[in-house]
């Protein structure tokens, strides 16, 4: 399956692209739901990603996804998210599992990026992790996140930087979220069949083989049929 696809750094919300299926459910509904995302063949692959994009990609993904539409039709939770927005039910049930909250003033910010530390808490929270013991010299005791930076970094989900820190503030990269996502998922690409089938699949042209991110990028942008051994994929069919 595909996780997401190229965007435009300044995608164009939802609300203003034309009617969604609010009852996603499928991995074929995921990727129509990021097609509305994929305007332009050289995109950065290294663009954030908007926090509505982010709560899609969990929903979608995770066991809730079959009643997104039930679980999330009433009511708003938010001053910015208006319960007859296209995301409004992915953001409620978010909220409701104990992923993600909004902030003090009442409001959610759909549209703004997401910081690294957001994104190791709602993989944290996620999988609802309650130990770790890595730690970065740039995120003390007392931040907000260091839990479930220290939870996500103990599972070898995210990392941090040569000199220590892991820099919570900075904005999460689509390259950092393919790799913690996949990592997460225990994804992994098939390297071999990717080198032999380049032609066929969906590729960036700012993301070569040279580049850190590339094999998790290969894997969260081409949907594919697959069995496992061991830690290792078989990629056996791939689908555009």
């Amino acid at each position: 399956m595909a996780l997401f696809k190229k965007h435009k750094t300044e995608p164009v919300p939802p609300e203003d692209t034309g009617a969604h299926d609010t009852s996603v459910g499928t991995a074929a509904d995921v990727e129509a739901v990021m097609k509305k995302y994929d305007r332009e063949p050289n995109t950065r692959v290294w663009e954030g990603l908007p926090k509505l994009v982010i709560r899609w990609l969990m929903v979608a993904f995770s066991a809730y996804r079959e009643s997104a539409k039930t679980q999330g039709s009433t009511g708003t939770l938010f001053s910015d998210v208006g319960s007859g927005s296209t995301y409004a039910p992915y953001v409620r049930i978010a909220v409701q599992q104990g992923w993600i909250s909004g902030y003090t003033d009442g409001s959610f910010r759909p549209d703004a990026p997401v910081t690294r530390a957001e994104f190791a808490a709602i993989a944290s929270r996620f999988e609802k992790l309650t130990q770790g013991s890595a730690s970065f010299t740039d995120v003390p005791d007392t931040h907000w996140a260091v839990r479930y930076i220290n939870f996500a970094a103990t599972r070898g989900w995210v990392t941090g930087y040569e000199d220590g820190t892991f820099k919570p503030e900075h904005s999460i990269t689509r390259a950092e979220v393919a790799a913690v996502t996949c990592r997460l998922l225990e994804r992994s690409a098939d390297q071999t069949y990717i080198r032999s089938h380049i032609g066929e699949l969906r590729t960036f042209a700012d993301v070569t083989e040279s580049h850190w991110a590339y094999w998790y990028a290969m894997e969260a942008a081409n949907g594919h049929d697959y069995t496992k051994s061991g830690g290792s994929e078989n990629w056996s069919r791939t689908h555009r």
